[in-house]
């Protein structure tokens, strides 16, 4: 038993073996070159800003804030018409409606056509960001194509929910935890590290989540 334990212990405090496993699960990016220029929406996934904290006159990020920044970066080099954030309130005993003026008014301050801006503030998940997309895609009459923003690590669940639904998205993966090739075998990422169980503990989530919405055929 106590051997065991080590070995766990020895495992899940690994950076190396964690960024391995890391690396075979987060899609990795795309050049902006590379894309067509004709894509309808810019989907952006929510979840990486506090837009209930006080005072609402600026727009607080968590991390993975490149969500909404990489999105702007595709719509100032012409390569999507217009930007829509989806995301509400993720706390199951209230109102799910949530008041995402503060990335509205962030997207206009950096330049963005407010005709361009379309917010989603209802839904609660991934499952809910794909089902009400859809109804807005379905509403503005908009049948071009889709690029899909949200992090690497959470692209395979959110492609698979979007694609479930009747919209072929391109994925666009943002907000990276792999480490650069160059720390990739450093001695920082062989010594044992307690901050490498919370990158398990988010990665096992998402493993997690994604079997479960296969379960249930969400994805």
């Amino acid at each position: 038993m106590r051997v065991a334990s080590v070995i766990l212990f020895l495992v899940f405090t690994n950076g190396f073996v964690f960024n391995e496993c890391l690396m075979l699960w987060e899609k990795p990016a795309i050049p902006i070159a590379e894309l067509d220029d004709d894509y309808e929406l810019a989907v952006v996934l929510g979840g990486t800003t506090d837009v209930d904290r006080e005072p609402k006159d600026r727009l607080f990020f968590h991390k993975g804030a490149d969500r909404l920044t990489h999105a702007l970066n595709l719509y100032h080099a012409g390569k999507v018409k217009k930007i829509l954030f989806s995301g509400g309130n993720a706390r199951l005993f209230e109102d799910p409606e949530r008041d995402n003026s503060p990335i509205y008014d962030f997207y206009v301050m950096c330049g963005v056509d407010p005709d361009d801006i379309i917010i989603e503030n209802a839904s609660r998940n991934t499952r809910e960001n794909a089902f009400f997309v859809k109804d807005l895609v379905e509403s503005n009459a908009t049948d071009g194509k889709v690029i899909l923003i949200t992090s690497a690590f959470h692209m395979r669940r959110a492609e698979g929910c979007f694609r479930k639904v009747g919209i072929n998205v391109t994925g666009f993966s943002t907000d990276f935890n792999t480490l650069l090739p160059n720390d990739r075998y450093g001695f920082d990422s062989i010594i044992p590290s307690p901050g490498v169980f919370g990158g398990w503990n988010t990665l096992i989530k998402e493993w997690v989540g994604y079997i479960v919405y296969w379960m249930v055929g969400y994805v």
